[in-house]
């Protein structure tokens, strides 16, 4: 059974809320995406290059990401149907999932080795990944990963209390990613999903 959220996260969910219900208004989402990114980055102490946001496209067959922001910039997608890809069971599952041991399990790892500053980019050790959905319709994902660096022994683990603080704020992780998907889809508009969508 799962715990109610408190105070403050229900005070963060609604001001994260106004401040995204002022940026559909002005149709730019640049300041809320940064202001949800870097409130995850300080809840779950890592990185902002840790938090990856993605949007599932209006069609249903690619997820692509908005942040970080150098992963946003490369217009990186991952197919929906992919099996491989964390993002894509979770969402398709409808079910937050944690990993612990990530860096074992099969997945993805070609947006782990992009090339920033860091000529040996690090792997990623442990990710959670929440689904984004509006009713039983998938709008995308959060994931927020701990990556090891060359210095650092251990890691925390994820716990299901990470997922309470994800399902507090799934209001306005909602209204974001559906306010971010409307904005990019309105210049060049797409069918809509199939009855049923991807389910």
């Amino acid at each position: 059974m799962h715990t109610q959220p408190n105070q403050d996260y229900t005070t963060i969910a609604r001001f994260l809320t106004r401040t995204i219900q002022f940026s559909t208004f002005r149709n730019s989402y640049e300041r809320s995406l940064a202001l949800v990114t870097d409130y995850l980055a300080r809840t779950f102490h890592v990185g902002k290059d840790e938090v990856a946001l993605l949007v599932l496209d209006r069609v249903g067959q690619e997820l692509r990401f908005v942040a970080p922001d150098y992963l946003a910039r490369l217009s990186a997608t991952i197919p929906f149907g992919r099996r491989q890809s964390q993002a894509a069971i979770c969402l398709w599952d409808q079910k937050a999932r944690i990993e612990n041991r990530f860096a074992a399990v099969n997945h993805l790892a070609y947006f782990e080795k992009v090339r920033r500053d860091n000529p040996h980019p690090h792997t990623i050790e442990k990710l959670l990944t929440y689904p984004v959905v509006s009713g039983s319709s998938p709008i995308g994902v959060v994931q927020i990963s701990r990556k090891r660096t060359l210095n650092q022994a251990t890691l925390p683990d994820f716990h299901v209390d990470d997922i309470r603080i994800l399902e507090a704020i799934q209001a306005p992780l909602r209204a974001l990613l559906q306010g971010i998907r409307s904005a990019s889809s309105e210049s060049t508009p797409a069918p809509e999903l199939r009855k049923g969508g991807t389910q």
